[in-house]
């Protein structure tokens, strides 16, 4: 009898440990990584980004940057008026304030708390859309516009887009996409 009071004990003591003890946590959505996009001789980008959300979407947290360098002389259209475009640079990074993730699949929007060349876009976003394709291929990439202020406030930041658009090869770099 007093070995079966213990069990009982011990039984109720595991219960109670296990009501206060750590919790195990959700499963969440990430996307991190950084990768370089040279496409047409005429675009080249870098992105670097760490986000993470709960399994739906929800609580969005991280950073993302982007470089990008448009034009030179690969526009050179051999035209005496227009002749080869000067090369635009353009630099921004922020906070992440959406992620979705479906399977190998992320779609990440961040706004630009920082923004130089061109400076107009500070406090606008993007919205980036990322494909992993595994340890050994090349992942793809895509983004919509970068957008300004007052465009970026009327799209909603905290929304993705459910789009498909990611295709631009990594040439250098690797993303891992998590589905929790």
């Amino acid at each position: 009898m007093v070995k079966r009071g213990c069990t009982t004990l011990a039984l109720a003591g595991c219960l109670l440990a296990g009501a206060v003890g750590p919790s195990v946590a959700a499963a969440a959505d990430s996307v991190s990584g950084d990768g370089a996009v040279n496409e047409f001789g005429v675009f080249k980008t870098k992105l670097v980004i760490s986000a993470s959300s709960g399994s739906n979407g929800e609580n969005p947290s991280g950073r993302a940057s982007g470089q990008a360098l448009l034009g030179g002389p690969a526009f050179d259209s051999g035209d005496a008026l227009f002749g080869a475009a000067p090369a635009v640079p353009m630099s921004f990074s922020g906070k992440v304030t959406c992620l979705s993730v479906k399977g190998n699949k992320a779609v990440v929007k961040y706004g630009f708390d920082e923004s130089a060349d061109p400076a107009f876009l500070k406090d606008g976003g993007i919205e980036v859309f990322i494909t992993d394709n595994g340890v050994g291929r090349n992942d793809t990439v895509g983004f919509l516009p970068p957008q300004d202020a007052v465009t970026w406030q009327l799209t909603d930041p905290t929304r993705c887009d459910p789009l498909d658009f990611s295709p631009f090869q990594v040439r250098a770099g690797d993303f891992s996409v998590t589905d929790g």
